[in-house]
């Protein structure tokens, strides 16, 4: 009886501290954005591992979004994450295409974040994205073009709310970097 309750202890003491910890996932590959949103989907970008992948759009008055890949990236020396492909159209004075995501990204010593839009307006479209990260920092452009900002190391980042707005004129085939960076 005493080595049964021991043995219990001792598996409680052992399984007490991953409780709560993510769950390390595979290394991410290149896949459309249904396989990243599913339940339970986590993925490894050399060391940093995404989980928790929220993707949403809203359009208005003919706006249209087209949703493509997400793709493992290393756009910089020591800058590692994920890149998510799709199309956006607001052809109409009054028309809109808004992609919104959100994500968790867990790893050691995660120090800085990179943000990046790709793409190409016409007239006097638009093209803006914000992040506003868990730790207080937010990346932002007002255009195409990148972005990155430095902190306190910590373990862990959520996403507040990442939005991509497309307005009027523009046809967009946009790139959204979104990587975290593990000090070595």
């Amino acid at each position: 009886m005493k080595s049964r309750r021991a043995l219990g202890v001792a598996a409680a003491l052992i399984a007490t501290p991953l409780v709560g910890l993510p769950a390390w996932g595979a290394p991410c590959v290149s896949a459309p954005v249904a396989v990243y949103t599913a339940a339970g989907f986590s993925c490894n970008v050399d060391g940093v591992t995404f989980s928790n992948i929220v993707v949403n759009t809203t359009v208005s008055n003919g706006g249209s979004v087209t949703s493509g890949n997400f793709t493992p990236v290393n756009p910089l020396p020591g800058e590692f994450g994920l890149l998510l492909n799709y199309t956006a159209l607001a052809p109409a004075a009054n028309s809109t295409a808004d992609v919104t995501w959100t994500y968790n990204v867990v790893g050691s010593f995660i120090n800085d974040a990179f943000l990046a839009l790709a793409g190409n307006t016409t007239g006097s479209g638009q093209a803006q994205v914000s992040e506003p990260l868990s730790n207080g920092i937010v990346l932002s452009l007002n255009a195409p073009g990148s972005t990155t900002a430095t902190f306190a190391p910590t373990s862990s980042l959520f996403t507040a709310r990442q939005m991509t707005r497309i307005k009027p004129k523009l046809f967009l085939l946009a790139s959204c970097l979104l990587p975290a960076h593990p000090s070595r």
